[in-house]
């Protein structure tokens, strides 16, 4: 949630996509009567969003989705990462330039999106490192130069990202 909008990844089959929630943002909605503002419908179930200035990025499917939010009434799809083969992209953390994504099939992903090494956009991100944990990876979260990771069966791992 910012900015009097909720920010909705949607994994269901019949209604995968990315949506929008006016809970107080300016528009008709409130928190008691929230409204839909905007969605934009995916070919992939999305897991996962986080927000960052006027960009949402979305962890699903096979990969990570970009959307411009700057008028949450109208977003628009303004870049992809597409990860290869079948495991599912499930948690998104954007920190510092990075967006960092776990996979279920172990797989943790840097990525540059901005002002980082790789010289990444939000329309053209661009893979900066991966590394492989054990089991099925499902959140992460970036606190500073650290990204703690949650795994099925691999419990918390913690990774250093830079010095």
């Amino acid at each position: 949630a910012s900015g009097g909008y909720v920010y909705v990844a949607d994994g269901n089959y019949l209604g995968r996509g990315f949506y929008i929630v006016d809970v107080g943002g300016g528009g008709a909605g409130s928190p008691t009567s929230p409204v839909l503002a905007d969605n934009y419908v995916t070919t992939e179930s999305q897991y996962d969003v986080n927000v960052a200035g006027d960009y949402a990025y979305c962890a699903g499917g096979s990969g990570m989705t970009v959307f411009d939010v700057s008028t949450p009434e109208d977003i628009s799809l303004v870049g992809t990462y597409p990860t290869p083969g079948a495991p599912l992209s499930r948690g998104i953390c954007v920190f510092g330039g990075y967006a960092f994504i776990c996979r279920s099939n172990g797989e943790f992903l840097s990525i540059d999106i901005g002002g980082g090494v790789a010289g990444g956009s939000p329309d053209n991100p661009q893979l900066v490192g991966q590394i492989t944990l054990p089991g099925d990876l499902f959140a992460v979260m970036v606190d500073v130069q650290y990204a703690y990771v949650a795994s099925h069966m691999g419990g918390l791992r913690i990774v250093q990202l830079w010095d």
